[in-house]
């Protein structure tokens, strides 16, 4: 009984984590319909262009124009495409990283499977990296809260937060290397986790071989890692003293150390990014005040509890009360690995939201540990509640999740996927159907992606820019038209509103709100 039992749950976790993917490329299938922006564009420009990082500028001064301005849409595509000259070549990738002010590891994984699926271009390339790093992260939950607790059942609390928590949501869809790197901080503490719970007078080889790889591959992933694993590496240090663990401390350096080394060797850029400050942030801090230790708490309310702080002050404050009418005390075990955790959240949290306040992304590390300690917070508070009826204790817990966090935030979000995936596909198909033609844009402000219209401009055969207000001094002319390679047909994607400078015959085609594209009819 007690095998079958076991099989149980193992299955039962089993399709709690199919379900999961299942529901990632779920949401994955709704951004790549809504489009994936401004980051997507840098990420697939950052990995696949093949020429010079300064190549395309806002004002496209660099390019190769006629003397009517018109520009071959080729160099558009040949910069976010693989084609046979770069196929698994990341001179390129390398190169840019240099400049700009990133480690290499994801976009050289963004140019590997853009090679394998040379001279196309797909959204879904950089969600295929999202959904492994996630199935992977689901791997290493499994696995923590199994070395916690014994059983694999206990998972299913930190797997409600995971489906629920709107800022996993967006990291799942986000074309940007913030997966990967939720993914590592959750390994880093997997490994902590291991190291802290060794008996052992020394620890297994494989455990620091471990903690190096996780370091190289971290700190090729983002270098808010650095600062992540930094605090908790001088926590760990600090205890390892205090228990007179000098062995392990040494050797814990001593990996550090190789792991951080090695990844410096294969891109020593790194250190000029960090040390140097080579693209000059962080120049204008904004000091700490009352505003913004509100603005702070209310940006930890909504990206950790999807703003329902109330809600889960209330859930936990019953459960306390709840345990203590039964007798049993609150204090919780692994309070060690506990307060490491927390203790490197808050530290990490603050230094973060002082260099860049509200920007989520770079909030990535402490999406993960919030997930463990409230997970935990609520297991144990259960268990004492229902100290021998497992299970029961392990639904309460994951229905208390669930409460805090609410499925409406979920439906919100998707419902807000659908709507702007329904207005993207409807403009953005127009590209498809005039591909090979030629394309206008009338251009409010100057920026090098084309206000997010970059992906579909490289379908056209030749583009033309022109500024708003050479646009309304001289509107769309037969003139305008000239100097193009052939007479195939014209689209003009102008700001809502502004068709009155139109002097050609023109059909509207789609409007999104800011823009509207018409095709112009050329006279004889």
């Amino acid at each position: 009984m007690k095998n079958k039992n076991y099989f149980k749950a193992e299955n039962m976790v089993g399709i709690i984590v199919l379900l999961h993917l299942i529901f990632v490329l779920l949401l994955q299938v709704l951004q790549a319909n809504a489009g994936i922006g401004g980051d997507g564009i840098f990420t697939y420009t950052l990995a696949n262009n093949p020429y010079a990082f300064e190549y395309i500028d806002p004002e496209y001064k660099y390019l190769p124009k006629s003397d009517e301005g018109w520009i071959s849409a080729r160099v558009l595509r040949d910069s976010y495409i693989v084609g046979d000259y770069s196929q698994f070549n990341y001179s390129g990738a390398y190169f840019h990283q240099r400049i700009d002010n990133h480690p290499l590891a994801y976009y050289f994984l963004v140019h590997t499977v853009c090679s394998v699926f040379k001279e196309t271009y797909s959204p879904y390339f950089t969600m295929i990296i999202n959904l492994f790093f996630a199935g992977l992260a689901d791997l290493v939950f499994i696995k923590l809260f199994k070395k916690i607790y014994g059983k694999t059942l206990y998972v299913i609390v930190p797997f409600v937060f995971l489906f629920f928590m709107v800022i996993m949501q967006q990291l799942y869809t986000l074309a940007r290397m913030y997966m990967m790197l939720a993914f590592f901080c959750l390994w880093y503490i997997y490994i902590h986790y291991g190291l802290l719970d060794a008996n052992d007078a020394k620890w297994k080889k494989s455990s620091l071989v471990q903690f190096t790889v996780c370091i190289l591959l971290g700190s090729q992933t983002h270098y808010y890692f650095y600062v992540y694993a930094a605090v908790l590496s001088l926590l760990m240090a600090i205890y390892l003293i205090y228990k007179h663990e000098i062995y392990k401390l040494l050797n814990y350096i001593y990996a550090g150390i190789i792991g951080i080394c090695i990844s410096w060797m294969i891109f020593p850029w790194m250190i000029w990014h960090i040390f140097f400050n080579q693209m000059q942030k962080h120049t204008d801090i904004i000091p700490w005040s009352l505003e913004k230790i509100k603005g702070y708490l209310a940006f930890l309310n909504q990206r950790l509890l999807n703003g329902r702080w109330v809600i889960a002050i209330i859930v936990v404050v019953l459960l306390i009360a709840a345990a203590k009418l039964k007798g049993k005390k609150t204090v919780f075990g692994k309070r060690v690995f506990c307060m490491m955790v927390l203790v490197t959240s808050i530290i990490f949290s603050l230094i973060i939201y002082t260099l860049d306040e509200d920007t989520w992304g770079y909030f990535t590390p402490i999406y993960i540990p919030f997930i463990i300690l409230l997970s935990i917070c609520l297991i144990n508070l259960c268990t004492k509640i229902l100290p021998d009826r497992t299970k029961t204790a392990i639904l309460s817990a994951a229905i208390c999740a669930l409460l805090i966090l609410s499925v409406s935030s979920t439906v919100k979000f998707v419902k807000d996927y659908l709507k702007s995936s329904k207005e993207y596909t409807q403009f953005s198909r127009i590209a498809d159907d005039y591909e090979g033609d030629d394309c206008i844009f009338i251009e409010t402000e100057q920026d090098n992606l084309l206000q997010g219209y970059f992906f579909q401009f490289g379908n056209y055969d030749e583009f033309k820019k022109i500024p708003f207000e050479e646009y309304k001094t001289k509107g769309i002319s037969k003139e305008t038209l000239q100097g193009r390679k052939d007479n195939g047909r014209v689209v003009a994607y102008i700001p809502t509103g502004c068709d009155i400078y139109i002097e050609q015959n023109c059909e509207l085609l789609a409007d999104n709100g800011s823009y509207c594209i018409y095709e112009i009819k050329e006279e004889n």
